[in-house]
């Protein structure tokens, strides 16, 4: 059962966040890489509407799909600039998605920021297999995420790093941190915890822990996965500047096309 404190947080979580940047870059990689005029595609994971908005007002109609009511909450703002932007609130893991699309978008980092019961690896490959079905032959899956050689920069860098730090509209302020990071190279599992320190706007404070593995995916294990599903691969590219994939650049973005 989600109590009240988790829902304070869930809504100061999704309101910090839609103040973050406008994902511009990301967007115009998406806009360049999908090379048609108005089209009809899903976003799983659509948050607060950042990317689906920006695609609906290019006339291509959009549906979106998140478990995140507080996200939504924001990308349900987004959409009534627009008549060509639906949104589904569900979880993309067991969920049906809708059919004949041209495009499909697991974008920034969805990959490895589910939020799931599910064996961590299982759910990955879940939402390529429904990306598969989803789309229409021909169609083409766009996925975007980290890719590092080593997690060992990861644990590095995860200790007691502030992720998101801000004022909600209703006055509760505070920071997300992650901290006492632990990987094993071999699994490519990390483990950690996510501290939420929050204030409400009655001085009240908030103080929850949560431990949180995740598994990165490394490009050998992804290009398999999309093969078995069906995809032939068009592009890959290492950063949102259309970089090589290299040592120096593992923002993995991959154009796969369902044969």
């Amino acid at each position: 059962m989600v109590t009240s404190i988790e829902n304070r947080i869930s809504r100061w979580h999704a309101s910090v966040y839609e103040k973050k940047g406008d994902a511009g870059k990301c967007i115009h990689m998406l806009e360049t890489l999908l090379g048609f005029g108005p089209g009809k595609i899903f976003e799983a994971g659509v948050g607060t509407g950042k990317i689906a908005h920006a695609l609906s007002k290019k006339n291509h109609a959009v549906t979106g799909m998140d478990v995140d009511r507080e996200m939504l909450f924001y990308a349900h703002k987004r959409a009534q600039e627009t008549g060509s932007l639906c949104l589904m609130n569900a979880d993309i893991l067991v969920a049906p998605w809708p059919r004949d699309f041209d495009a499909v978008l697991i974008a920034e980092n969805l990959m490895h920021s589910l939020i799931t019961d599910w064996e961590y690896k299982q759910a990955q490959k879940q939402l390529i297999m429904k990306s598969a079905a989803s789309l229409k032959k021909g169609g083409l899956l766009i996925l975007d995420f980290d890719c590092p050689v080593s997690l060992a920069n990861l644990v590095k860098n995860a200790c007691d790093r502030c992720v998101l730090s801000g004022t909600d509209e209703s006055g509760t302020s505070g920071k997300m941190i992650v901290r006492d990071a632990e990987a094993d190279e071999k699994s490519r599992l990390l483990k950690s915890k996510i501290s939420y320190a929050l204030t409400t706007e009655k001085g009240e404070n908030i103080d929850i822990v949560k431990t949180v593995v995740r598994h990165f995916l490394t490009l050998e294990e992804t290009t398999s996965w999309l093969y078995r599903a069906g995809f032939c691969i068009e592009a890959l590219y290492g950063s949102y500047d259309f970089h090589p994939f290299d040592e120096n650049n593992r923002r993995c973005v991959i154009a796969a096309r369902k044969e």
